[in-house]
């Protein structure tokens, strides 16, 4: 039956896409296994959980054709240990399948190719766009994906696009982060995404992965799946079955106090005030005016409570609240400008975040929102606490 050699730098790399979506442990044996087809002067590797599935092709040199499957985890364990440049060869007779590398041969167990699922992918709409691209969307907005099982439509990244203007955002109810790409930054986008796909939160770590490495990736999308090709690895997903709120309809068009404010110094006052914050609420009463913002939190179980004044440029004055655990979020996924701006309305409305190098305000391209939290206005008594949890 199968015998092949492969080189352990590509099968390695291979084995890393392919072992990353597999359980450990299943109660479907075949799912726990990595099969392996040689035809010719390649290989293709398969993996599943059922609800992802990928395929990598490795250069190989195949002696005899065939299709075998072995443990994914246990044979990319075995691959790790070998020295870089080794030669590994499989040798599958009778069930049971060797393999070697130097001195070093194991046998490993194999299930009947035939068991294994059948790889779906998607065949529909089409956007390409550069992998470092979508990197940096997952990377800004990933964090505002909300985890509650309950709010399933949320529990992934809402991805849209148009006219060559690709959309992506996600929401947790509390946070919000959305990134328009510009026309650069896209490559070329082929309808049928206008109402948008939200893709699982469980597969954004699989396609940051497969994105790392490739110039551009292409996304194709059709019913309930998602497939991205990059270079030789084709990745295929199941899609939240969903209806994601339209965010559009959320994000305040105008503002009637703005603030600007050196990024660092804004994170690290929050870091220094939230140490007295309520360990329930997280709450921070913001005072904005033409002083500046004034950081506040008391925690009334312990008594402790800090102050904290920050330099900013500000229009119109405001008191309003926020989780400084959220806030320290949205600043640290905004990366490494030098400013930030706040976009605010009246005290419970919600605040429009972004850095100061997009000059468009409410309508940025990598843009934040974050619902306040309830305070009590400012007063001269030592402060008993600041705020309240969100409805």
């Amino acid at each position: 039956m199968l015998k092949i050699t492969v080189e352990k730098a590509g099968f390695a790399r291979a084995m890393g896409f392919a072992a990353q979506i597999v359980q450990a442990k299943s109660t479907i044996p075949i799912l726990t296994s990595a099969k392996i087809e040689a035809d010719g002067d390649a290989l293709r590797i398969s993996t599943t959980d059922m609800d992802q599935f990928v395929t990598v092709s490795v250069p190989a040199q195949c002696r005899r054709s065939g299709t075998i499957t072995v443990p994914a985890k246990q044979l990319a364990q075995i691959v790790a240990t070998l020295a870089d440049g080794a030669q590994i060869e499989f040798d599958h007779n009778d069930g049971s399948t060797t393999v070697k590398s130097g001195r070093s041969q194991w046998e490993l167990p194999s299930y009947d190719p035939a068991d294994f699922p059948e790889i779906k992918a998607a065949n529909g709409s089409t956007m390409s766009l550069p992998g470092a691209a979508l990197i940096d969307v997952f990377g800004r907005i990933g964090f505002a994906m909300s985890t509650d099982a309950t709010k399933f439509h949320l529990n992934g990244i809402h991805l849209g696009a148009q006219s060559d203007v690709v959309r992506a955002c996600a929401t947790n109810g509390l946070q919000l982060a959305r990134v328009i790409l510009a026309d650069a930054e896209v490559a070329k986008v082929i309808g049928g995404f206008e109402r948008g796909i939200i893709i699982p939160r469980e597969s954004i770590p699989a396609m940051r992965k497969i994105a790392a490495e490739a110039g551009i990736v292409s996304i194709m999308a059709s019913g309930t799946l998602l497939t991205m090709t990059a270079d030789d690895v084709v990745y295929t997903t199941k899609l939240v079955d969903g209806t994601f709120p339209d965010y559009d309809r959320i994000i305040p068009q105008a503002s009637a106090v703005s603030a600007t404010v050196d990024r660092a110094a804004l994170a690290v006052a929050i870091k220094r005030v939230s140490l007295a914050a309520e360990e329930r609420t997280r709450c921070a009463r913001f005072s904005f005016s033409s002083h500046g913002i004034r950081l506040e939190t008391a925690n009334a179980v312990t008594g402790s409570s800090a102050t904290e004044d920050v330099e900013a440029e500000i229009s119109g004055e405001l008191v309003t609240g926020f989780n400084t655990e959220q806030l320290a979020g949205i600043i640290g996924a905004i990366g490494d400008c030098k400013s930030v701006c706040f976009q605010m309305g009246k005290p419970m409305d919600p605040v429009v975040i972004h850095s100061s190098d997009d000059l468009q305000g409410c309508k940025a391209n990598r843009l934040f929102l974050l619902a306040p939290l309830h305070v009590r206005p400012p007063t001269t008594d030592t402060p008993k606490t600041i705020g309240k949890p969100n409805p």
